[in-house]
């Protein structure tokens, strides 16, 4: 059920934006049975947190609706894809392929996470960690040190 509600959704942002004669991504297939699997390929598979549930809606008696995470997700991060630059487009298919998984953050955030992902990577999780918590100890040392300053 969940995957005939994902291609449908996907499939309707997608037939809507090549109807209003958009620019196409450089990268995504141009057919939409190619460009459907392609994007959901480009996300993080759904996480624990974003199985479908119920819930009561207010103003409707209380009436229970299917709430469908995941597919708001990808629906999401594939509508702001659409409205990026090419050159930002550009980014999250590279990350994706060095399995950096863009989440519709901004790009300068983004560019972060893709840093600290390789930095991570390249000197090991537990190197990682230890140097995280230097910085951030030097960091909270000079944010006091300018509040005292300051007062």
């Amino acid at each position: 059920m969940t995957d005939d509600r994902l291609y449908q959704r996907l499939s309707d942002i997608l037939e809507n934006w090549q109807q209003q004669s958009r620019r196409w991504p450089v990268q995504m297939p141009r057919e939409l049975c190619d460009a459907v699997p392609w994007w959901i390929n480009m996300q993080e598979a759904a996480g624990k947190h974003e199985t479908p549930y119920r819930k009561a809606v207010l103003g409707k008696d209380g009436e229970l609706v299917w709430m469908f995470p995941y597919i708001e997700r990808l629906a999401y991060t594939l509508q702001q894809f659409l409205h990026m630059p090419h050159d930002a487009q550009k980014t999250i298919i590279a990350a994706r392929e060095d399995s950096i998984f863009w989440r519709g953050d901004d790009m300068p955030f983004f560019t972060r996470v893709i840093h600290e992902t390789l930095r991570m990577r390249e000197i090991g999780l537990d190197a990682y960690k230890a140097e995280s918590r230097t910085k951030a100890r030097a960091a909270l040392k000079q944010h006091q040190q300018r509040r005292n300053n300051a007062a």
